[in-house]
């Protein structure tokens, strides 16, 4: 019984030491492209798009960290925000927006979520939805991304002005995680055999 602890305290304590080696930085920032508008503009750091008298807005995620906990390897995060514009009723049938988000550390590599606006924005009145946005989860290098749509829909729910706090940018969100390495699955795999092979023979002692 001892050795049989003894050998389930050491499977733990590598499952443990995986873990906390899959700890990391993880180094991001986001661009956007709008198409279907009267008119578009991009900077650096936001893309616009004008369609009668009202705007809709993305603003990117400035280059930003996360990192990792080593108890619990995932970051909630932020994909930069919508706003927007109006006075008048103003339909954005036939617009599209595509957000990419590039991840330079630990490993590189880049991801578009694209996706349609419908709906209308007016002063008081209306609301738009961007999707359903595709991906809404992928995979760069060793990270696991996802983000965050409205599950009915698999879209973005965007306010109008001065409607539900509409007008205000409103923040995209999503989470990133480590992908666990094979050695550390099978790590966990063998540390959970053992602790359930130990407490099977705990009851069977104590029949």
């Amino acid at each position: 019984m001892k050795t049989l602890r003894k050998i389930a305290l050491a499977a733990v304590a590598a499952t443990t030491i995986a873990v906390e080696a899959g700890a990391q930085q993880v180094d991001f920032y986001t661009t956007g492209a709008f198409t279907g508008c009267t008119t578009t503009s991009v900077t650096a750091t936001s893309a616009v798009c004008n369609v009668g008298t009202s705007s809709l807005t993305y603003n990117f995620l400035a280059p930003d960290t996360k990192f990792l906990s080593n108890a619990l390897p995932i970051a909630n995060v932020q994909f930069g925000s919508f706003a927007t514009t109006g006075t008048d009723i103003t339909n954005f049938a036939g617009v599209g927006f595509a957000l990419t988000l590039f991840q330079t550390a630990p490993g590189s590599g880049s991801q578009p979520l694209n996706g349609v606006v419908t709906g209308s924005i007016a002063a008081n009145a209306g609301g738009l939805l961007w999707g359903p946005v595709l991906p809404t989860s992928w995979v760069i290098g060793a990270q696991a991304w996802t983000f965050d749509v409205d599950a009915a829909t698999q879209s973005v729910r965007i306010d109008p002005p001065n409607s539900n706090g509409g007008g205000l940018p409103q923040t995209i969100r999503g989470t990133v995680t480590n992908v666990p390495e094979p050695t550390s699955l099978a790590l966990v795999a063998a540390g959970l055999a053992t602790l359930g092979l130990v407490s099977r023979r705990r009851r069977n002692s104590a029949i």
